[in-house]
């Protein structure tokens, strides 16, 4: 019989550095960003290093490898959490540091995962890719019947 794996409930301070996001600095890669100003709740991963706009905080990984799995450990938080702490139209940053994160203890874990999340995505993004193909051809098809 499969044995559960073990999970963990971290803040986010103890994964993360976090920040508001300053005009002209660069972000590694693999930071996430959650929206502040003018927020409904939006969470995003920066998936290239660049420069954020002012209106995010910065979470940028303590470990870097495990990026891409902390980002859908805090998407999967973000939402109950924002709802309980919003305040209107602006975040307060302050709230956010209250944040807890459910994580798996063990690498193991947490390398199975971040391998299926990525499958996942390259097998959306092919579809996508179909997608924009059929809607080619149905752009071709109606231009020759109605030209």
């Amino acid at each position: 019989m499969e044995e559960h794996p073990r999970l963990e409930t971290k803040n986010v301070t103890q994964l993360f550095d976090i920040e508001r996001a300053e005009k002209g600095k660069e972000y590694p890669a693999g930071t996430v960003l959650i929206q502040l100003s003018a927020s409904d709740g939006q969470v995003h991963y920066q998936d290239k290093a660049g420069p954020v706009s002012a209106q995010y905080a910065t979470l940028v990984p303590k470990e870097p490898k495990w990026a891409r799995y902390l980002y859908e450990c805090v998407k999967r938080a973000w939402p109950a959490h924002y709802a309980r702490t919003n305040q209107g139209i602006n975040y307060p940053h302050g709230s956010l540091l209250e944040l807890n994160v459910t994580v798996h203890a063990s690498d193991e874990d947490r390398e199975r995962l971040t391998a299926m999340v990525e499958e996942f995505d390259r097998e959306i993004e092919r579809e996508r890719r179909i997608i924009e193909q059929w809607k080619n051809v149905k752009k071709h098809n109606l231009a020759t019947l109605f030209p």
